[in-house]
């Protein structure tokens, strides 16, 4: 069925314009599905396809109308006709039984794309249309549906129960359609003079009235329905560029993309639309790292092209070099195992740690252990106590007869095996137990670095002793032969002064000195002059 209208332009004249209709889609089979129901009333009678059968209300005839059951535990209805093709819809002429029309009070239309379609169900579903429940139906619906579809779906619904004024309303659902007319067009084109859509028109589809591209343009970014200007958010000639991140959420101009109240946090340009120095990402809102000192980073990838701080790791300087960790990677790993590297946020070594160090970090020396590498033992500290594990000091003291910050050195001996005095070092300092050497030199009058004058002095001592005993022994020797030659120079004038001979009183004097020993030159001496008298 076609619907036909006349043009009247009077201009001095009157011309009269045949046009052409839109088309009943329901009445053409190439167009359309066959049409079903919710139930048939009487399924030989009051099928669903005598809504489309183009035959109009006859009261008493059965086949003109379709008819669904009836009654209170009925509270849902529908009809639907499913379209062969996607189809631009216009306008739906309904054509309700006079006798049941105020059954249909709050009926609504959807329009659907898919053939299994039931409504009110969610999916390809579209409300178009919903009686207003306070007043009645009229039974000749006119209803704008102006969409493109691929089927028409009627329902009635009664749950929860409507509250309405129409007289002749019923609590039970019901469709009573004697006639469902769908005009429209398909094979996309539109009104009756089927001018072809205008390809800027989504899908080449329009409005069936105007041939406006109300189901969007073939250029996304471009607003519908006219296809000539870009949506927020974009600009350019095709609208194919991104505003950038203008301040507070303004749009950009849709020409130029310029943001007329400057950019967001860490963007720049006239259209806000590349990262500030030292800010990178889809949204610079992540820092550069460690770049080489004066230099950024690139703003899309955030590498570091220039290089790194020292001790951070290339492409983007965001990560310790392997042997370092901390937040600034300032800190050397410990003494992991195995030399492995420890971890380079935490230094945490967790495969253990080498002999002699302890700890998550393998930072610290192990109890009695000390120095740099922890491979220097605690030396006499106070019994109970350790040694500090970095300087090796004993802060609780020494054992009984050591001395030194790290009782190292025995109080007045130093050297190797503290066998050497140190008790001369100046102010009583400590002497180095492995070179002897007095720390802070020696005490006066001595030298030396090991105090060598102590010993330079024993020997002198010993040599003046000796020399002493050795001059002792001269004199007394000297001594001794003078007596004896004394003796003889008395005895000798005794003899002349008697006139005698000497050789009447001595039989020989050589064998008697021989003969004799004295321990005692005076003794000796009295003992010759006894013998001169008795001569």
């Amino acid at each position: 069925m076609k619907i036909s209208s006349s043009l009247v332009v009077c201009v001095g004249c009157i011309i009269i314009l045949q046009t052409k209709s839109l088309e009943n889609l329901a009445e053409i089979q190439e167009f359309h599905e066959f049409p079903t129901q919710s139930s048939s009333y009487d399924k030989n009678l009051y099928e669903a396809k005598n809504a489309i059968n183009g035959k109009f209300e006859e009261e008493g005839e059965a086949n003109a109308c379709s008819f669904t059951i009836g009654g209170e535990q009925n509270t849902r209805a529908w009809w639907k006709l499913p379209l062969t093709q996607l189809c631009h819809v216009e306008y739906l002429l309904i054509y309700f039984r006079s006798s049941t029309v105020n059954r249909h009070v709050g009926f609504s239309v959807y329009v659907f794309n898919e053939s299994n379609f039931v409504p009110p169900s969610s999916g390809s579903g579209y409300t178009v249309f919903s009686q207003d429940t306070t007043t009645c139906p009229h039974r000749v619906m006119n209803i704008t549906v102006n969409r493109l579809t691929k089927g028409i779906a009627l329902y009635n619904a009664k749950e929860p129960p409507v509250n309405s004024s129409c007289s002749g309303y019923v609590t039970f659902a019901t469709i009573d359609v004697c006639e469902v007319q769908v005009l429209g067009c398909c094979n996309k084109e539109f009104k009756d003079i089927c001018k072809p859509c205008n390809p800027k028109c989504f899908n080449n589809l329009c409005d069936s009235h105007n041939g406006s591209c109300i189901n969007g343009c073939s250029n996304a970014n471009k607003k519908a329905p006219n296809c000539t200007k870009c949506i927020i958010g974009y600009y350019g000639n095709d609208c194919h560029r991104s505003c950038g991140h203008c301040k507070n959420g303004t749009h950009c101009d849709s020409t130029t993309g310029k943001c007329p109240d400057g950019c967001e946090k860490h963007w720049n340009g006239s259209n806000c639309d590349s990262c500030k120095n030292g800010y990178y990402g889809f949204s610079c809102s992540l820092e550069c790292s460690h770049c080489k000192m004066g230099t950024n980073c690139n703003n899309t990838t955030g590498i570091c092209e220039a290089g790194c701080e020292e001790n951070w790791r290339e492409p983007k300087c965001d990560v310790c070099q392997d042997g370092y960790y901390g937040e600034e990677c300032k800190f050397a790993c410990g003494k992991c195992k195995s030399e492995a590297f420890c971890d380079n946020t935490t230094g945490d070594c967790h495969n253990g740690c080498q002999e002699n160090w302890l700890g998550s970090r393998c930072d610290i020396c192990l109890e009695g252990f000390y120095g740099k590498y922890c491979d220097l033992a605690c030396s006499k500290s106070k019994v109970g106590t350790l040694c500090n594990n970095i300087t090796g000091e004993c802060p609780e003291g020494c054992e009984f007869n050591w001395q030194g910050p790290k009782c190292d050195s025995k109080k007045g001996i130093c050297g190797s095996n503290c066998t050497q005095l140190s008790d001369l070092c100046r102010n009583e300092s400590v002497c180095n137990n492995i070179t002897g050497d007095c720390s802070q030199g020696c005490k006066d009058h001595w030298t030396g670095s090991r105090d060598d004058g102590f010993y330079s002095m024993i020997a002198n001592a010993i040599l003046a002793f000796l020399l002493a005993i050795a001059i002792a022994l001269i004199v007394f020797q000297r001594r001794r032969i003078s007596a004896l030659q004394y003796d003889r120079q008395m005895i000798d004038q005794h003899h002349i002064y008697k006139g005698e001979n000497r050789s009447q009183n001595y039989d020989n004097l050589g064998a008697f000195a021989e003969s004799h020993e004295y321990t005692c030159l005076d003794s000796a001496r009295e003992l010759h002059f006894q013998d001169s008298s008795v001569l």
